[in-house]
């Protein structure tokens, strides 16, 4: 009986440390013995103390890695979608959880309510600071390392090695910077701090820490989903962690994983409804087959940057013409990486865990299903690469511990990780540079991918602001690689501008002919019609973006500008008592009405 209740239960680890007796001390027993540490209200962790020196080393030189990045500023990739311009995050009575907990309350097609909370906090308390959004960022990198050393460290079985170079590579990789520097990617590391809290209460529930642990687990991952919808595999992670330690999958391990199962497809569903309902649509239309190489390239290719971080982008562009041969070679190595680990977990689970990892983690993200206008994102590895990692320190433990591992052929293995260690280090430090505004983030891509159109299109939007002709010339040269509807609206912004209303009018038409339901388009072209002097037309297009509900929340806080747009149209019109109305619903909806003109329409 006592064999039946213990299965599937995993054993603790044999070299836990034990009370010793004063004789046993005396007798000099100890020196064998490594002094630990046990961490306050988690005494179950035991930890070397030069294993925790080493930590802190670790956290130390992940600080001055991104130490460049507080006088840095907010970019034009989204940090205006989730900060500057986002009512939830700026509103007068944000942080109001009631409105960023609605199911409606998206975000750039995502639905993460305790990441907005997080950066509505942040406002709060620190305004447009970007420092304080970029620490904030910092401090949960520093977090997420400490716990992907538990995370590993207490998976092996208290392995210091293993665990340390994963957290030290987690903290330092340069593919790791997009998570950190950029502050619209809050969700990366906020989902990631709780996805590994979860992780290390499902360990200790599986070495008898009972419901309350099984309580925390889930608790961590719901909060970690609604940080990001990347949580959605944490409930395969938790059946690959039963595999590994030779947990039985049976019908009560099935369902003690289902409530998990359960709140990842409603999230996974409600996901797909608002990427739908915003119209989020793949940049390239490829068929299933070049989607399958596809998939293959990327799965490669993140593997290969883990060990050979060249061409860092903020963007990684699909190629310019046909698939090159490497994309259909991909597949086969990636089938071979994991035919391989599945072929050796009969000797060794360790390898299919650290593989098994990397794939379900980064899965969804291989551009098969997913939409986005890149083959790559560097923040796609933030939790992915703990399963290589995990591969790598085990791989350096093994080699240490060879008979032949003496005298230089130690310090070799060791100067091999400090050397990688050093250049990992130097990268991250560069990199963060590359993150200092937008026309560098943006620069650096173009260099990187010059037959790109996107990265010119970004940085047309920075120099707008301060440089016309250098916007116009970034324009242009983004159109002539490639036609987005982006760039014929922003071209035209430009164009109005400077007057030139009738070549702004046709860019704006060929935007809302490119990209159906564009609000943003109907207001532009409302007022080239309105410079025109064609203002019948012009209120068509302001009046349908106010009355379209759909359109009206696609315009989101910029449905102000719409109201004042129809607002001057009706004063034309001489219609003023519209126009009032129009007016003051504009400045209620934080468009800066000035006090003169309202009080001319009374």
């Amino acid at each position: 009986m006592a064999k039946k209740a213990a299965k599937g239960r995993y054993k603790a680890p044999s070299n836990k440390s034990k009370p010793r007796s004063r004789a046993s001390r005396k007798k000099g027993s100890s020196k064998s013995e490594k002094p630990v540490v046990s961490i306050p209200f988690l005494q179950w962790i035991q930890i070397d103390k030069v294993a925790l020196l080493w930590l802190a080393g670790i956290l130390l030189a992940t600080g001055i890695a991104y130490s460049g990045g507080f006088d840095h500023e907010f970019t034009n990739w989204d940090d205006n979608v989730y900060v500057r311009d986002n009512p939830l995050v700026r509103g007068a009575d944000a942080p109001n959880i009631g409105k960023i907990f609605s199911s409606d309350a998206q975000v750039a097609g995502n639905y993460h309510p305790v990441t907005m909370l997080s950066l509505a906090i942040n406002h709060k308390v620190s305004e447009m600071n970007f420092g304080a959004y970029y620490g904030t960022n910092l401090l949960f990198h520093l977090l997420n390392t400490v716990l992907v050393f538990l995370f590993v460290y207490l998976l092996l079985d208290k392995k210091a090695i293993p665990a340390l170079i994963t957290a030290f590579f987690f903290g330092v990789h340069p593919m790791h910077v997009e998570s950190v520097a950029w502050i619209a990617e809050r969700k990366d590391v906020l989902y990631t701090f709780f996805f590994f809290l979860s992780l290390l209460s499902y360990l200790r529930m599986r070495v008898g820490g009972g419901k309350l642990w099984y309580g925390l687990c889930f608790a961590f991952f719901t909060l970690s989903i609604l940080s990001k919808p990347a949580a959605v595999v944490l409930p395969v992670i938790l059946l690959l962690i039963d595999y590994f330690q030779k947990r039985a999958i049976d019908a009560k391990v099935l369902l003690e994983k289902a409530p998990f199962f359960i709140l990842s497809i409603i999230i996974g569903l409600m996901i797909l409804d608002i990427q739908k309902s915003v119209g989020a649509l793949p940049a390239h239309d490829y068929g299933m087959g070049s989607k399958i190489f596809i998939g293959g390239y990327a799965f490669v290719t993140y593997i290969a940057m883990l060990f050979v971080p060249i061409k860092l982008s903020a963007f990684h562009a699909y190629p310019p013409d046909s698939l090159p041969i490497l994309y259909k070679l991909a597949p086969v190595l990636a089938i071979a990486i994991v035919g391989g680990a599945i072929w050796y977990a009969k000797k060794s689970r360790l390898p299919l865990f650290g593989v098994g990892f990397f794939l379900i983690t980064i899965a969804l993200v291989l551009q098969v299903l997913s939409v986005g206008d890149t083959v790559i994102s560097e923040r796609y590895t933030y939790v992915p690469y703990v399963g290589l990692l995990l591969l790598l320190g085990m791989g350096v433990d093994w080699l240490l511990n060879q008979p032949w591992a003496k005298g230089g052929a130690k310090y070799g293995i060791i100067g091999a990780v400090i050397a990688l260690g050093a250049l990992s280090l130097y990268g991250t430090y560069d990199r963060v540079g590359k993150w200092e505004n937008s026309g560098t983030l943006f620069s650096d891509a173009i260099d990187k991918y010059p037959y790109a159109a996107k990265p010119y299109i970004s940085r047309g939007q920075y120099l707008s602001a301060t440089d016309q002709d250098a916007a116009l010339e970034d324009y242009n040269s983004a159109l002539a690689i490639e036609e987005q509807y982006t760039a014929y609206n922003n071209r035209g912004d430009i164009l109005l501008k400077k007057g030139q209303n009738a070549k702004a009018k046709s860019d704006f038409l060929r935007a809302i002919q490119m990209r159906k339901g564009f609000a943003q388009g109907y207001v532009n072209l409302g007022l080239a019609y309105l410079n025109l002097g064609k203002r019948d037309s012009a209120f068509i297009y302001f009046n349908t973006v106010i009355t379209d509900p759909n359109l009206g929340k696609k315009l989101g806080n910029g449905l102000g500008n719409a109201y004042y747009a129809r607002s001057v149209t009706y004063k034309q019109m001489g219609k003023r008592g519209k126009a009032l109305k129009d007016a003051q619903k504009a400045r209620q909806l934080g468009f800066p009405v000035k006090q003169a003109y309202l009080d001319g329409l009374k």
